[in-house]
């Protein structure tokens, strides 16, 4: 998307989890790693959300809107230019925290 533009984040989750919030956060541009690297790694670590956006009742800056297990906001992207990764969460039953439950990776030019 172009730097400046708005990105709207919405969707519905399902009844047993409890809607939390919508993170993001900038990423540095992917490099190449040498094939050692790659064959050593087990896992792709998710970096921590720099942000989060909850729904009413939380402080937040820009309030996430739910209606139900509906959940949509439009987040500002006025860069910089680079990868930001969009995080979505929930609770899930018996937790006593929120987790991710969807990331999505969107480039803005």
């Amino acid at each position: 998307m172009k730097a400046g533009g708005t990105l709207r984040v919405a969707g519905t989750l399902s009844s047993e989890v409890k809607v939390g919030a919508v993170g993001i956060v900038r990423l540095d541009d992917p490099k190449p790693l040498p094939v050692a690297e790659l064959n050593r790694r087990r896992n792709y670590p998710q970096p921590e959300p720099s942000e989060m956006f909850w729904p009413r009742g939380f402080k937040t800056r820009i309030e996430l809107q739910t209606s139900g297990q509906h959940f949509s906001i439009d987040l500002p992207m006025p860069g910089p230019r680079g990868l930001y990764e969009v995080s979505v969460w929930a609770q899930h039953p018996g937790e006593k925290s929120f987790g991710a439950v969807s990331l999505r990776t969107v480039r803005v030019n």
